[in-house]
């Protein structure tokens, strides 16, 4: 019974160590939230579908990752370099206004004139109110 509990605290343990952690998942903040460091944003995956749930309306919205044609066409309007576009990760949040959460490396954001200078892998945009820094809370 011993060498049982073993083996499964042992394969629970493997498990989480190897687990794939998306990065777009997790609770997001800015700098403009009063109080200061409050969520603005909790995203959720579970299987293939993502939720957004906006803090401030108490909403929980679906999104979806987009793909690699999408995040090129993005990229092209926003006049960064093309080839910069694939090492991202982005998020279609489907709300009234459509908004976008990006996680973007490091090495990625350094040829990026509106990206390289910022402190954080990740950037929230919409049409209204354009690109805006935002990072990532502890989950």
């Amino acid at each position: 019974m011993k060498s049982l509990l073993a083996v499964f605290f042992l394969y629970i343990l493997t498990g989480t160590a190897f687990a794939e952690t998306n990065p777009l998942v997790g609770r997001f903040t800015h700098d403009f939230t009063s109080p200061k460091n409050q969520s603005v944003w909790t995203v959720k995956r579970t299987g293939n579908a993502w939720q957004v749930l906006v803090h401030g309306s108490h909403q929980t919205v679906r999104a979806r990752q987009i793909g690699d044609a999408e995040r090129a066409e993005f990229w092209d309007q926003m006049w960064w370099p093309a080839d910069k576009s694939k090492d991202a990760q982005c998020l279609l949040v489907e709300a009234q206004l459509q908004g976008m959460i990006c996680y973007v490396q490091r090495s990625t954001r350094s040829g990026i004139s509106d990206l390289s200078s910022r402190k954080s892998d990740y950037f929230y945009f919409d049409s209204m109110g354009g690109l805006m820094e935002i990072r990532r809370k502890d989950t």
